[in-house]
């Protein structure tokens, strides 16, 4: 052990990888593959040789959450936090896994910390955003995937997450639209969120269709016809959505 450690360090000061470093790297390789036991045997020996390797259990934690092990991924997060507790991926990643497991509240707590460090990234604030939503504050998760979008107006999924709170939970059903439209402009054929797109002109029409039963005449016709419209348009990309499958 003792002339292994001596070996590591004479590479890091000559800028060669140490076999801990080789054996993370081996780990994610065999990772990628689906062999998760290698790829697990790989990260707990660099561990062994250098129990301070924060990529060796930042990388054993994010195969824990792919697997769902989403308990054992935040015990492996946190030792890396321990080494490096600035390092904002693994406080990014803590919060997903408290996010499956319905912690939104400690989700938060790790997103807040990350974005003390960058306040600019963009994965994090939509990711505390998501946490905003499970506790219910959509208008607040509204504002944090907008800060997403600032940041890094390409990014799709957080305008894909911001439709749907505004159609489902907000009932701005025009808002939802102008999202989901933005995303196909560049991906016509995304059939996820075509989708989504016919559920929000659904919904669309069942308010138009609720107003008008509290109105009379006209007024009451023209809100039955802009139903009758968002219906029509519903059911065409419901089809379309059908011909891309």
């Amino acid at each position: 052990m003792i002339k292994d450690n001596i070996k590591d360090m004479t590479k890091r000061i000559l800028g060669l990888p140490s076999r801990s470093d080789r054996l993370n790297d081996k780990g994610v390789s065999e990772s990628k593959r689906k062999r998760y036991e290698p790829a697990f045997s790989c990260f707990d020996e660099a561990i062994k040789l250098n129990p301070r390797h924060k990529y060796a259990w930042f990388n054993k934690g994010s195969v824990l959450s792919d697997l769902s092990r989403y308990k054992e991924a935040i015990e492996c997060f946190d030792k890396s936090l321990e080494i490096d507790p600035k390092f904002v991926i693994a406080l990014n990643n803590k919060g997903n896994a408290l996010n499956k497991l319905e912690m939104f509240k400690e989700a938060i707590e790790c997103y807040d910390k990350a974005l003390k460090i960058d306040s600019k990234s963009y994965l994090v604030l939509s990711n505390k955003a998501f946490s905003l939503e499970g506790l219910k504050k959509y208008e607040e998760a509204i504002e944090y995937y907008d800060k997403s979008l600032e940041t890094n107006p390409g990014f799709l999924e957080a305008l894909n997450n911001k439709g749907s709170i505004l159609n489902n939970k907000l009932k701005k059903h025009k808002e939802a639209i102008d999202c989901f439209d933005k995303i196909l402009e560049i991906n016509p054929k995304n059939v996820f969120v075509l989708a989504n797109k016919s559920r929000a002109l659904y919904s669309w029409e069942n308010s138009l269709s609720d107003l008008a039963k509290m109105k009379t005449g006209i007024e009451a016709e023209e809100l039955l016809r802009q139903s009758a419209d968002k219906h029509a348009e519903a059911d065409e990309i419901k089809k379309k959505c059908e011909s891309i499958k």
